[in-house]
This record gives structure tokens, sequence and C-alpha cells, in this order.
């Protein structure tokens, strides 16, 4: 649904705040991976036909960090990743499958493209680095599983009590939301904006991503189990000394804005807060949104007419029908269209868009303005004006008025104007088009313009509810 970040870590300074202040590893069972120390964005299509690649997959490096792995072995900005000892590096998520297996001191064999020459680069894994706080303590704790554990972050406020917390909740992607490499990341400026004014916030990874370890894998499990796990993350956030349990709110940030929702079903939390995200069932702004990222694209409406009937019995088989990934793929009517390179629902084994294809279609049976009636708990739905992967406003804007019509006051609204998914400002429309097609939306360029309106609304509104049980 949503775009894949490149991650920065700004200066050195910042690593050795993070590695000696703060970096509190509490968990027993789970050590720190190694990292590369980069940050990594899909490699687009132009950088491939610029140097004549016959090859139209891999991650190009937006950053190297100081000190790191990659750092060591020579590794540039601009450099494209398109294997890791002997594995195919497709795009992000299959770069952090990857690295995420690998240990500290474990040894590294990179293929990399770099301009006109093709390399081959050896080295030795670092551990990763902690992340830092300004305003609060960092620590790295787990949460136990049927068949292992899952890495949970937790950013703490400097003082002694109960704190209200926040518990973020991302994107569907199987990619980590540890910061360590990203201080200027927008959604690290929102976690340290929210520790800064006294709230808790934490996270938890995915089986398999990051830190987790044990016998599944994010690309296996279905929706319902990933909302299960997250309730498990839940109760022990609520467990823990230093956090209020009745003052803890949900803030669902994209496809988390779904999950929000029915993960507050089944546990009682304050409030709320989702941003960037739909209501209407799975299949129908799935079409919607391949539709419009043809057109935003450029590409020559006949080709994208043409495209979407091949694709729309594809998605009818597979959120309507319940057909998986490979009984598609077996099917000779269909084969030929998924096996493309620039397939939309990007189909590997048994998985659509990195997901098992039974996690969306688990989502398509979900009920969404349903569970939004049943919820009286208080509610902020955000909207970005130049989100392009949710262009439409009225689902975020229909949330909050179904939360009215059945819970009188408790639902809210904003939108912020010249605000794309991941709370950046944009000059406009055909300017944010233009920059991601010639590779100018860094995560550079997302620090430097997050957009702290959103913060403050969450905070004020936050605050709000605090102050009125």
């Amino acid at each position: 649904m949503f775009n894949n970040l490149a991650m920065k870590k700004s200066t050195g300074l910042l690593i050795l705040w993070s590695l000696l202040a703060f970096g509190a590893l509490t968990g027993q069972n789970l050590p720190r991976r190694g990292t590369l120390g980069v940050g990594v964005d899909n490699a687009p299509q132009t950088f491939f036909d610029r140097f004549g690649w016959a090859t139209t997959k891999g991650v190009v490096l937006t950053q190297v960090i100081p000190g790191s792995s990659a750092e060591r072995m020579g590794l540039k900005a601009g450099d494209v990743i398109v294997d890791i000892n002997g594995i195919v590096v497709t795009d992000v998520q299959s770069f952090y499958s990857s690295i995420s297996k690998l240990k500290p001191k474990e040894s590294l064999r990179l293929k990399v493209l770099r301009r006109s020459v093709s390399e081959e680069i050896m080295g030795e894994l670092t551990g990763k680095f902690d992340e830092s706080s300004p305003d609060g303590q960092v620590f790295y704790e787990e949460v136990k599983v049927d068949y292992g554990y899952l890495r949970s972050i937790v950013h703490k406020p400097v003082g002694d009590g109960k704190f209200p917390a926040i518990y973020y909740l991302p994107d569907y992607a199987c990619t980590s939301v540890d910061f360590s490499t990203s201080d200027e990341h927008p959604v690290k400026q929102m976690i340290d904006g929210w520790v800064s004014a006294g709230y808790v916030v934490y996270r938890l990874e995915k089986p398999g991503v990051g830190d987790s370890d044990g016998a599944k894998k994010c690309e296996t499990i279905g929706f319902e189990e990933e909302v299960n796990l997250y309730l498990l993350g839940l109760k022990e956030l609520k467990k823990y000394t230093y956090v209020d349990s009745n003052k803890v709110f949900l803030f669902g940030h994209a496809f988390g804005g779904i999950t929000a929702p029915v993960l507050a079903a089944k546990s009682n939390v304050k409030g709320i807060m989702v941003y960037g995200t739909v209501m209407k069932p799975w299949m129908e702004y799935l079409t919607a949104f391949f539709r419009n990222k043809s057109v935003w694209k450029g590409d020559d409406p006949l080709r994208t007419d043409d495209e979407m009937r091949k694709l729309m019995p594809i998605i009818c088989e597979w959120l309507l029908n319940g057909k998986s990934a490979r009984e598609i793929a077996g099917n000779e009517a269909y084969k030929n269209f998924l096996m493309k390179s620039d397939n939309p629902l990007r189909f590997q084994g048994s998985t659509f868009m990195g997901r098992h294809s039974s996690f969306f279609y688990e989502v398509q049976q979900k009920l969404l303005a349903q569970t939004w009636k049943n919820l009286n708990v208080s509610v902020l739905t955000m909207h970005g004006e130049l989100d392009i992967n949710v262009p439409d406003a009225r689902d975020a804007q229909a949330i909050a008025e179904i939360v009215n019509n059945y819970h009188a006051g408790k639902g809210k609204y904003i939108e912020f104007p010249q605000t794309e998914q991941n709370f950046v400002t944009v000059p406009g429309l055909k300017e944010y088009l233009s920059m991601i097609k010639s590779e100018n939306f860094t995560t550079d360029y997302m620090g430097k313009n997050f957009n702290g309106e959103v913060l403050g609304a969450t905070l004020k509104w936050m605050k709000e509810v605090l102050s009125n049980p």
C-alpha cells in the first residue's frame, strides 16, 4: 500500500550518543542482529536504463553511515546491491530479510552495480547501533510467542511515575521499525516529539524482522495472526511499571490504521489515532490504487486500461474467491502476467505485495466500518492532502463521521495541506511526483521537511482526551 523509505543516520556524534547513552538491552533471549549500516530504497527503473543493465531489481544506497560495515567495505551512496551472499535482492523488503538473518561478524559477499561496472565486495557485518532519544531512555525488550521471540522497542521519558503511552502500528511491509540508523526519519521525529511531551512510545517488530527470532517469518503469517501478535505486545506494554495502563493510545500509520481498530476491538485503549489509512474493502482500495499509480507515473492510458483488465480477474480470484498465490499462478491464463518483472502484485511464490496471499484475503473479510462503529473510544483521523497512496480523504472523514454518529463527540478529522503520507511537507503534487521520478525525494529531504503540525495535532488531541475522562 505504501512506500518503503530509506533510512539515514545524520552524524557520527549521534551514532556515539546512541551507543553509549541510552541503549539498554534488557531482553535476555534476543541479541542485537548485524547491520550493514546503510539507508536503502528500491532502485528505480531509470537507474538500470541509464547504465544499460539487464537486471531491473535491487536496492540503491541512499546513505552510508560513518563507522559502519558499509563504509569499511568501501560502499558509497548511489551503489546498487543486487545480491547478498548468493541471495538475489529484489527490493527493500528482501534486502532487510537477507540482512536480518545475519549476525555480527558474519562474512558478507555483495554483488554491487556501480555506474557501468559490476563488482563483488567482501566484508564483515557489525552489530546494530541502538536508537537514541534526546529526552528519554531506549529499551530493547522482547515478547515471547509460541515459536520464539519478537523484539520490542520502548522509548521512556526521563523521570519516575506512570506515563501515558503510544503504541505505534506501522505499514504492512515486512521491514523493521528500528530507526537506529535514522534519527532524521519523520517517524523517528514523531517518536522523539511524543517522548519529549511525556509519553512512552512502544513498537513491536514482526516475526523474522529486525532482531526478532523464531520459526515463523512475517511473509508466512496472515492478518489475524499479526493482530494477535500486536495484542501480545499491547499486554506487555500495559505491564510496565512506568506505564499508566488506562492511558494507552494506538497510532495507526498507513496500513496500521486498519490494524488499529481491529486491535482495539480486542483490548481496551484510551484512544486511537490514524494517519493516511482507508476504511473501504481492500479490493476496492487496491484497484483504485493501481490505476492511480499508473496515472501519476504517466503511463499510457491505453496500456493502463489493458493492464487493469488483466489484473482484475486475478484480484477477484485472490480477494473474493480466496485462492492462494500459488493456485492463481498455476492458472495459465494468469501465469504470464504474474511473471512479469513489473507485475504490480509483486508475485513471489506464496506472496503478493510481500505478504502471504492469505494476509490481504483476511483483510478483505474485515467489516471495517462496522468495527469503527462498535468502538466506544475517542478517535482522531488524519489525512495528508498530497498522499498519493491514499489520495481520497473520504475514508478518513467517514471514520470520524461514523464514530460521531454512534458515539457523539468522540470522532475528529484533520487534514494537513501539502503533506504526504510520511508527515513530509512537499511543494505541490506536480513537484512531489517530479521529485520521486528524479530520485530527489530523499531521507535528507524528508527529515528537513517534517511537518511538525502533525505531531502538534496529536499532542493537542491526546491532552484533550486525557483531560476529559
